[in-house]
């Protein structure tokens, strides 16, 4: 691997970037580093940027981009994506789910 190229470093949060909800000074101090060779940090985390506002200290990484629970997306800092689900699909697939006895999450 030619370390000399921009790699796009993908971390999950919890139990990777953060170990028991904290951020080791060591995962601080690595990421800081691969970012000061020229390499991008992008967070890819299955919580919602509302789960994310809840372990402050994650915002500690400079981050050059987030993907928050696969649909909402920020890079440099600007909105790339963010959808939402309409209310007509939204009854389509509870009702769905009522009828199949399918557990939502």
């Amino acid at each position: 691997m030619d370390l000399r190229r921009v790699l796009y470093l993908i971390f999950d949060l919890d139990g990777t970037v953060l170990i028991n909800h904290k951020l080791p000074a060591k995962n601080l101090t690595a990421m800081k580093y691969a970012k000061a060779m020229g390499h991008k940090l992008i967070l890819n985390t299955g919580r919602s940027r509302g789960g994310y506002a809840l372990v402050p200290e994650a915002n500690a990484v400079p981050w050059d981009g987030m993907c928050f629970s696969a649909s909402d997306i920020t890079y440099h800092g600007y909105d790339i994506r963010h959808t939402t689900v309409s209310e007509q699909d939204f009854r389509i697939w509870l009702e769905y789910c009522m009828t199949h006895r399918v557990r939502l999450a």
